[in-house]
Formats: C-alpha cells, sequence, structure tokens
C-alpha cells in the first residue's frame, strides 16, 4: 500500500534530496574544517588549549562586569 501512496513517495523524494543537501553542506564544512587545521599546523591539542583559553577569559571577563554592577548596584538591571 504504502509503494503506491503519491503522497508518501512524494514526501519520500524530498526528504531524500533534503538529507542529500544536508550531507554535501556538512561534507563542505569538513572540509574546510579540516583545510583551517592544515593552513594553520594546529594539533588537536593546540586547539583545545585555544577553546580553553577563550572560556578563562570570557569567565574572567563575566567575574569583571558582575564585579562592577555590585559595585555600582546595578545588580537587578543583569
Amino acid at each position: 500500500y504504502i509503494e503506491q501512496d503519491e503522497d508518501f513517495l512524494k514526501f519520500l523524494e524530498k526528504y531524500k534530496d533534503q538529507a542529500g543537501i544536508r550531507k554535501k553542506i556538512l561534507n563542505k564544512s569538513y572540509a574546510k574544517a579540516k583545510e583551517t587545521k592544515k593552513n594553520f599546523s594546529l594539533s588537536d591539542e593546540e586547539i583545545e588549549n585555544i577553546f580553553d583559553i577563550i572560556a578563562e577569559e570570557t569567565d574572567e571577563l563575566w567575574k569583571k562586569c558582575v564585579k562592577t554592577c555590585v559595585k555600582i548596584k546595578m545588580w537587578s538591571v543583569l
């Protein structure tokens, strides 16, 4: 019965087309990431360190912001 249902077949074709497009986009993204990694000659450990530094800086910035807001009594605004 499903094999003869035109609506289902249309849906299935549309789904397959969208899945193909998603796969192409993902493959392109992975290729670009691999190329960037190669261009900068970064190891996995170095990349992880970069993200650790970003997280650390973000945390420090947040702490400074909170401290300043408490000083000027703006905490209720945040």
